[in-house]
């Protein structure tokens, strides 16, 4: 295009991305990033270039390497013990909103997109240290007591703990295994059927997705096949142009229609 040079496009991107970025290639960039900051493997899905430059210009959840490796070296083992099986797209959605509710930059994946799940533990681990979301046998550090001021997903982790307490208020109930038991398959059944619904979100998610991407490449392939069958045609009768056919009219006769026809069913 006459007046659009490859300087101009370079410094476009430059000016979007910063000169510290804008010629590097997804590899370099995320070796640059991975230097500094504690981020997935290069593989792990959603670490585009996107949510990279993401993590460089700190619109999402990043911490230090050396950050977390001080943070992790004191951590005990049941510190570090998960509760159960964990859904990695059900964490990260509860991930997000207790960055948000906390006033903090939120990961950088959504539950359609949940990352290498090592990864994905630790910066768990780092961000939610009270164990509000109950992912960890125990917490790195105690939640505040219950006030006015508590934050919402505080309350509900604190009332949880209450109702605890007050339904084991009683030495037999505390001592009577079968009432413990019939506790914890409650519990358990619960995390089942939040786990099984979150993953049914996502599949329905993956499904439009899948369809959507369906739909784009069935109207892709009719106008492929629409194309090449006018190329043909117009090599058995050079008389068929496009012009001809949007222009319609007589000279479009009813025998060029059908010969097009013919060679687009063919």
């Amino acid at each position: 295009m006459i007046g659009f040079s490859q300087d101009l496009q370079e410094s476009n991107i430059e000016s979007q991305e910063g000169l510290e970025t804008a010629n590097r290639g997804k590899y370099e960039l995320y070796d640059m990033i991975a230097n500094t900051y504690m981020v997935p493997p290069f593989g792990s899905r959603g670490v585009t270039r996107e949510y990279l430059l993401q993590v460089w210009k700190n619109e999402v959840f990043r911490v230090e390497s050396i950050t977390y490796k001080h943070f992790e070296v004191n951590l005990t083992k049941k510190q570090l013990k998960k509760v159960g099986i964990t859904n990695n797209s059900m964490l990260v959605k509860k991930l997000n909103i207790l960055l948000k509710e906390t006033g903090r930059l939120e990961l950088g994946f959504t539950e359609y997109d949940a990352p290498e799940q090592t990864w994905l533990f630790k910066v768990a681990r780092f961000i939610d240290r009270s164990n509000l979301l109950e992912f960890f046998e125990e917490t790195v550090i105690r939640e505040p007591p219950l006030s006015p001021q508590s934050m919402a997903i505080s309350q509900i982790h604190l009332g949880r703990q209450y109702a605890g307490e007050w339904l084991f208020r009683l030495e037999k109930a505390r001592r009577n295994k079968k009432l413990w038991e019939a506790f914890k398959n409650i519990s358990d059944t619960y995390r089942s059927l939040a786990s099984f619904r979150i993953n049914a979100d996502v599949l329905k998610h993956e499904l439009k997705h899948t369809n959507e991407r369906i739909s784009s490449l069935e109207m892709t392939l009719h106008d492929q096949v629409c194309k090449s069958a006018f190329y043909y045609t117009s090599y058995e009768n050079p008389k068929v142009t496009p012009e001809l056919a949007i222009a319609g009219g007589e000279e479009f006769t009813p025998e060029m229609r059908t010969q097009l026809s013919t060679n687009a069913k063919l």
